[in-house]
């Protein structure tokens, strides 16, 4: 069993130190954060929505970017809008909330999936804590369309 701790300890199971007194790995290795999310579908399986923009809130903690990827469609494979938030925009001292808010270029779709993850961290590299996600989202009567190869 191997684990990191969040001020970035790589800590490897030894079963013979049931404390973890004794460390081992690379101590001095950073770790970055990157969280992706299931697949958003609030309009069902199959059902046409429109997703405006998204909010994320968190806590400062030190010098970082925010990188947001957006995935439609159930294509995991293409990030269609990579959208960046600055640190030295939305917050100046650790321990601070934040929110930063971002506007979908493509709004139309069946499902959204979004990557976060942190980017140029310095300081203390502990970057932000990420508490929660708020999205905009309208829902369009009936299924989406369909191609016509995907039709019978």
């Amino acid at each position: 069993l191997t684990f990191a701790n969040p001020l970035g300890g790589v800590y490897v199971e030894d079963t013979t130190d049931t404390d973890f007194t004794g460390v081992s790995g690379d101590a001095d290795a950073d770790y970055y954060m990157k969280v992706k999310t299931a697949w958003i579908k609030v309009a069902g399986i199959n059902g046409f929505q429109r997703i405006k923009k998204f909010v994320l809130l968190g806590e400062y903690r030190s010098a970082c970017e925010i990188k947001v990827s957006v995935y439609y469609d159930y294509d995991d494979t293409t990030v269609v809008q990579t959208i960046s938030f600055k640190s030295e925009d939305f917050a100046k001292t650790a321990g601070e909330s934040f929110e930063v808010m971002g506007y979908l270029k493509r709004q139309k779709c069946t499902s959204v999936m979004f990557e976060i993850e942190e980017a140029n961290v310095s300081g203390t590299k502990e970057s932000f804590y990420l508490s929660g996600m708020s999205l905009e989202v309208g829902v369009k009567k009936g299924m989406a369309r369909l191609s016509e190869r995907k039709r019978s």
